[in-house]
């Protein structure tokens, strides 16, 4: 006979199940796990209400499911069955998401699902049961490909891309526009797809466009594109001649193109930099360019030059230092005349006046075509470095400046005023030669500073037990998936930060960990399952759980202990009645599950702290069973 338990349980799992097929924050419940399960573990297709009513609703589809899932799902759904043990068809259990579908609840739903499978005779690989993206990261050692495989690294472990970006977008959106003149290639925007092509090509995501994609002049009949994007029609051609059809512009070759711009590169070089048309070429063939896009380029400057007269003192003035040695004879009159010398009354050959205007527009475009080329070099410098170097440097220019942090002004406060020069210094201890966390490392730098600096980045916090054994993940796909969907964010963001919401980030670890540790629900280490705990030991590593423990262990777990070691005097929401008992238990849980460990924060035993915890959650449970709740 089912106790009362039994069927309180049953009926909030009835609801879970329902609600969990409506991605709908207008809910007026609690939807979080709602969230993170999202048609992930079946149920119906109705809200509560619509049961009680007897009404029948279209299933919503959430956007990250394929339509043939989303119409498989609907079918097995017709018939619940919940009591099913899961097979290796079922469609939810392996199904793609993104962004915040991946935390730890999927995780745990993930892994308990593998384990049904296992039982069943199935033993499934990492790969099969998380979104691994890889089958082997990179080493930090080796120069190969070392630009594109740091940042491929950094955000598999989680960092950013538009925050990564910064190390070239400056440049970038300093060159406002560069349309060539024929063609009107937009060079500007294909350099901004082809450095995100070269830096992402171990994925491919990137689409970069061609100078001759689509054909310049085309008519409007003939243009493939969508009506909204093609130009207003042209007037019909009134000329004797129009009964000739127009034929495109002639497509310059990249050897025409490098003929052409010896002069105007020699021009735009600066004092001691490499005029040679051909560390232009070098450089777009670096970022992975091809020839007609180089081409584009290079007559792109040839135009801005040919606007200046030739054999004018007008281009002896808007060169460089490089190009006026090589044409002494453009000097204009008085150029070489020092302070106090009279003035040359030879005569001099009579040319046009200069034209300032020109220069000016020259010196414009110059600006713009040095910030196109810095950045190939950019990326082209950090090549010669492995890795780990390149790592190091790319981290370190995302903060070029006193003026240009990469985080904002709250985050700064919160890590305590963190200044330039102490990142710096972080970062080149993150990226020392004994480390081979160095993506990990430098991710959390940048998204966690506050948890970094007081916790992660101190001495003897990785390599001793309990609560100082935040321990090294290692350098492969699975870690990196667990620090980009859990570590980071949650471990390092929410418990080992300890601000506000940190308590329900605490009962996700709780979970997990009661399942998942050695000794856990379904890690019991019992004599005769070493085949099953070696394959579990491949989908958990021991510096998962040994991290997650350690973070538990550092805790402030209730508002009677000292206050937090911060200037504001900020400090988590203990009063409420969610958070009351999210603390509680999770105290109370983690004293039971680490009973013979020490707590960091007050420095007492597990007993300790479960007897304290057991009080305040008994005191919950009376007031709730007798008063009800207050909280909506």
């Amino acid at each position: 006979m089912a106790t009362l338990r039994d069927r309180v349980r049953q009926r909030r799992n009835d609801y879970l199940d329902r609600v969990s097929q409506f991605f709908d924050r207008s809910e007026p419940n609690d939807t979080r796990v709602a969230y993170a399960r999202g048609f992930l573990e079946g149920g119906d297709d109705l809200p509560p209400d619509c049961v009680n009513a007897g009404v029948t609703v279209q299933r919503r589809r959430l956007w990250w499911i394929a339509p043939e899932e989303s119409a498989a799902a609907k079918d097995r759904h017709d018939t619940p069955k919940k009591i099913e043990r899961s097979t290796e068809a079922d469609w939810d259990k392996w199904a793609a998401g993104t962004g915040a579908g991946f935390n730890l609840y999927r995780t745990t739903m993930n892994l308990v699902h593998a384990c049904e499978q296992f039982r069943a005779g199935v033993e499934l690989p990492a790969s099969a049961v998380f979104d691994l993206h890889w089958t082997a990261l990179p080493s930090l050692d080796t120069v190969e490909n070392a630009v594109p495989n740091a940042w491929a690294l950094l955000q598999m472990c989680g960092l950013d891309e538009n925050l990564l970006k910064r190390v070239y977008k400056p440049a970038l959106d300093a060159v406002v526009t560069m349309k060539t003149d024929v063609f009107n290639f937009d060079l500007r925007d294909w350099l901004e797809k082809r450095v995100g092509a070269f830096l992402n090509h171990t994925r491919d995501t990137t689409v970069v466009p061609n100078p001759f994609q689509d054909k310049p002049l085309a008519s409007p009949e003939d243009d493939p594109r969508c009506p909204c994007r093609r130009g207003p029609p042209k007037p019909p051609d009134s000329s004797p001649s129009s009964g000739t059809p127009k034929q495109d512009p002639v497509r310059p070759t990249l050897a025409a193109a490098m003929t052409f711009a010896v002069d105007p590169v020699l021009a735009a070089a600066a004092v001691g930099e490499n005029a040679a048309v051909q560390s232009v070429v070098d450089e777009m063939r670096f970022i992975g360019a091809d020839d007609d896009a180089i081409a584009q380029l290079l007559q792109w400057i040839s135009d801005r030059w040919a606007k200046l007269p030739a054999d004018s003192s007008t281009r002896f003035v808007a060169a460089g230092e490089q190009w006026r040695a090589q044409h002494p004879e453009l000097k204009p009159p008085g150029w070489d005349k020092k302070p106090g010398e009279e003035e040359d009354r030879t005569r001099q050959p009579v040319r046009p006046p200069i034209d300032y205007p020109l220069i000016e527009a020259w010196k414009k475009d110059n600006v713009a075509f040095h910030r196109f080329r810095s950045v190939p070099r950019f990326f082209m410098k950090l090549s010669s470095q492995a890795t780990r170097g390149v790592l190091r440097e790319v981290v370190k220019s995302l903060w070029p400046d006193e003026d240009s942090a990469p985080y904002d002004d709250d985050t700064l406060d919160a890590a305590d005023d963190l200044e330039r020069d102490d990142f710096l210094a972080a970062v080149d201890r993150a990226t020392d030669s004994s480390r081979q966390d160095v993506p990990f490392r430098l991710v959390a730098l940048l998204q966690q500073p506050e948890a970094y600096f007081r916790v992660l980045d101190k001495d003897g916090v990785e390599d001793g037990m309990g609560a100082n054994r935040l321990a090294r993940p290692t350098l492969d796909p699975l870690s990196a998936y667990l620090w980009r969907t859990t570590v980071c964010h949650s471990t390092i963001g929410h418990i080992l930060t300890m601000i506000d919401t940190a308590d329900f980030h605490m009962a996700e670890h709780i979970r997990f960990l009661g399942l998942f540790r050695p000794g856990g629900t379904l890690r019991t280490m019992a004599p005769g399952d070493d085949k099953y705990d070696l394959w579990l030991s491949q989908l958990v590593p021991r510096w998962f759980t040994d991290f997650l423990t350690a973070a538990l262990l550092r805790v402030k777990y209730w508002l009677e202990d000292r206050a937090l070691d911060r200037e504001n005097e900020e400090e988590m929401t203990y009063w409420s009645e969610n958070h009351q008992i999210l603390f509680a238990s999770s105290e109370y849980l983690a004293a039971t599950f680490f009973s013979i460990e020490q707590f960091a924060y007050n420095n007492q035993p597990a007993a300790w702290h479960s007897a304290r915890a057991l009080v305040r959650v008994r005191g919950w449970l009376a007031h709730r069973l007798r008063l009800g709740f207050a909280e909506q």
